[in-house]
């Protein structure tokens, strides 16, 4: 099914200790302690497509030139009786896949094209509202060794046509 897509993603510095060296300790705080006010706040528009089957949610798109990402499609998908546990692919010129588990931290490889880092994603929260308000944000940190981590609020608004 066709569907319009805005994903807005708000960014700041995460002022916490390096997830590839000491793991800090403030990562169980409350979800109040990621509040912030971002530096920068980015909305990116898409047209794509909604699969939904009995166990398995998966939404779609062509990345665009506009957004330094033309030649890759991505997915985010998840099983309805795991709403929490969302899986990204990228395919294409940048390619990768993170599992974003509330709670959870991950270690991911992302291809740009030009070179292949590790990034590591600790996963705050997920609300995942796709199938009723068609509504996911999910609340992270990222961390590129050897630059300043983000935290980041990633929301998606899916709009069926």
């Amino acid at each position: 099914m066709k569907c319009k897509i805005k994903l807005i993603s708000r960014q700041d510095d995460y002022q916490g200790a390096s997830f590839f060296g000491e793991l800090a300790n403030d990562l169980d705080a409350p979800a109040s302690y990621f509040e912030f006010n971002a530096q920068d706040v980015t909305e990116c528009f898409y047209d794509g497509n909604i699969e939904i089957s009995d166990s398995k949610i998966t939404i779609s798109y062509d990345e665009k030139e506009e957004y330094g990402m033309k030649g890759s499609e991505t997915s985010v998908s998840f099983f309805k009786d795991k709403p929490k546990e969302i899986y990204l692919k990228r395919t294409g010129e940048q390619s990768t896949s993170i599992i974003f588990r509330e709670g959870e931290r991950q270690i991911s490889a992302y291809d740009t094209g030009v070179m292949i880092f590790e990034a590591c994603f600790y996963s705050r929260s997920v609300d995942n509202r796709i199938l009723t308000d068609g509504i996911l944000e999910i609340m992270y940190v990222v961390e590129i060794k050897g630059a300043c981590a983000q935290k980041t609020v990633l929301r998606m608004e899916i709009q069926k046509l």
